[in-house]
């Protein structure tokens, strides 16, 4: 597949590269790329990010497989719907992963096309290889997919200092996006790997949610920044806030406060089928209707932020106390 139909030939701005090239190997390292900035979007802090996660995967798959492996950023983007469907045709091998942190969990796959997943395959299994897809095939291609989720796990726990889990599934065929997965939303790094000369096009899809977390190690606070002291996502997540719902809101007079008694009824302007604000440790996060829940109230979110807007501003609460 080409780079333009990846991008759906004119590149809208939800589908636009968020980096240019950038060439990693187990041997050198990533250029210099700067940090993203606060309110950058998930895109544009992989983008920034990927050239560094490449050349930690193929460090450790030369050290795992005794060969010579090396990789390039070729594009990164958020494809629409067209484009993000034509990602699987011809049909993709791919292996979801799952990351977990804390109480979250989100999606991602690593996909490849046959020859890639092939010539994957191979350098794992060290065998010829193989002409078309069998079993075997299959289970090798996993295994690699399984030491780069081990890769990213250990960098990704570092980064954020955060103890994080990534699991990967069986390596399988997909003609479609699998669910879970919006155009749009999902970000997608095409990757350029070479072992020992063999060339490789691998896809690292970041789910909307697993974009989002990745990116917020940035809005949580440096890891380290030149010796002052950081809040690490870890602690941002293991912090217990008071959950409220508020009904309504108005200012009023001490002398009305003071004639309140039994039966005084306070008229508010919000009306009786407005949403009802829902916020966490004193930071507004989202909206919802009441719901009963036997003989309990609740809340039915209706509207909340995104993974990223959520821990910054529990982060800055985290950090003021």
């Amino acid at each position: 597949m080409t780079d333009e139909s990846l991008s759906g030939g004119g590149k809208t701005p939800s589908q636009r590269p968020a980096g240019g090239e950038a060439e990693v190997g187990a041997s050198g390292s990533a250029a210099a790329v700067a940090a993203p900035g606060e309110g950058e979007s998930p895109e544009k802090s992989i983008a920034a990010s990927m050239p560094r996660w490449i050349e930690k995967v193929a460090s450790d798959l030369s050290a795992s497989l005794g060969r010579k492996v090396s990789g390039r950023v070729a594009q990164v983007l958020s494809p629409d719907t067209g484009a993000f469907a034509a990602l699987f045709s011809p049909p993709l091998v791919v292996v979801r992963t799952t990351v977990r942190a804390g109480g979250l969990c989100a999606a991602g796959l690593l996909a490849a096309g046959q020859d890639g997943a092939l010539t994957l395959a191979a350098a794992k299994s060290g065998r010829e290889k193989a002409s078309g897809l069998d079993d075997a095939s299959l289970a090798a291609f996993s295994a690699i997919a399984r030491e780069i989720g081990n890769s990213l796990q250990a960098l990704w726990s570092g980064e954020t200092r955060c103890a994080i889990a990534v699991e990967t599934a069986g390596a399988q065929s997909a003609d479609a996006p699998p669910e879970g997965f919006s155009a749009g939303r999902a970000v997608v790094a095409e990757v350029s790997m070479e072992i020992d000369g063999q060339a490789a096009t691998v896809r690292v899809v970041f789910g909307d949610s697993l974009a989002e977390f990745l990116s917020c190690r940035h809005a949580a606070g440096p890891v380290a920044n030149e010796g002052r002291s950081a809040v690490s996502l870890d602690r941002i997540l293991r912090v217990s806030v008071p959950v409220v719902v508020e009904i309504a809101r108005r200012r009023t007079t001490v002398k009305e406060v003071v004639s309140f008694k039994p039966g005084t009824v306070i008229e508010f302007d919000k009306k009786s089928d407005d949403l009802l604000e829902l916020t966490a440790g004193k930071a507004r996060i989202g909206k919802g209707e009441a719901v009963k829940i036997g003989e309990s109230f609740g809340l039915r979110v209706a509207e909340v932020g995104t993974v990223q807007e959520r821990i910054k501003s529990l982060g800055k609460k985290t950090q003021a106390d």
